[in-house]
C-alpha cells in the first residue's frame, strides 16, 4: 500500500462483488475519502480467476454485439448514457465521497455526460464506411477490449475510453 493510496486490501468482507453474476471470492478494498480520511465503502476484490471469467464472458459476447449495425450500438450506448445522466446527482457525490472533490467539481465532471451524445455523433460519422475512388474503408471490431482508466475524472475517463472501443463493435472490461 502506497502512502498516498486511498485504498487498503483485506480478506473478511461480507459484501459482495459479483462479476458475471458470481460472487467473488478474495478479499475486499476500504476506500477512504481523501479529503475527510473517512473510510467511505467496502468493496470486494476480483481474483486473477474472476478476472480471465469476465474476459471470457466479454469474448462470448462480442459475437453478437459486433452483429449489430452501427446505428444499433450507437443507439444503445445513447440509451445507456441515458440512464447516466439520471443518476448524475447520485454519482456527483459518490465523486465526492471517493476523490475528496467539491460539489461543484463533481457536478462539473457529470454535466460532460450530456455532451457525450456529440462525442457519439462524432463517432457515428468516423466509423462508417469511406470510399475513395475504387477503394473502400470499412472498420470492424477487433475483439475485446481492457480498459485501464485514470482516475482524476471517474465517469468521464471512463466514457472517452468505453464509448470509442464499444461504438466500433468490440466489447470491454474495465478495471
Amino acid at each position: 500500500k502506497s502512502e498516498h493510496s486511498t485504498s487498503e486490501c483485506h480478506r473478511d468482507a461480507k459484501e459482495t462483488n459479483m462479476v458475471q453474476g458470481v460472487e467473488t471470492k478474495d478479499g475486499y478494498l476500504i476506500n477512504t475519502n481523501p479529503s475527510t480520511g473517512e473510510k467511505t465503502a467496502k468493496v470486494k476484490c476480483t481474483t486473477e480467476d474472476e478476472a480471465d471469467a469476465a474476459l471470457a464472458n466479454a469474448k462470448a459476447a462480442l459475437a453478437d454485439w459486433r452483429l449489430q449495425t452501427l446505428q444499433e450500438r450507437i443507439a444503445c450506448l445513447k440509451q445507456g448514457l441515458g440512464a447516466v445522466h439520471q443518476l448524475s446527482e447520485t454519482f456527483a457525490k459518490l465523486i465526492v465521497q471517493e476523490m475528496g472533490k467539491t460539489i461543484g467539481e463533481a457536478e462539473e465532471e457529470m454535466k460532460g455526460t450530456v455532451e457525450k451524445d456529440e462525442f457519439l455523433a462524432i463517432l457515428e460519422d468516423a466509423l462508417k464506411p469511406q470510399t475513395f475512388g475504387k477503394s473502400k474503408i470499412v472498420r470492424h471490431a477487433i475483439g475485446v477490449v481492457v480498459i485501464l482508466s485514470p482516475w482524476n475524472f471517474p465517469v468521464d475517463e471512463i466514457l472517452l475510453l468505453a464509448l470509442p472501443a464499444l461504438a466500433s463493435g468490440n466489447t470491454g472490461k474495465w478495471i
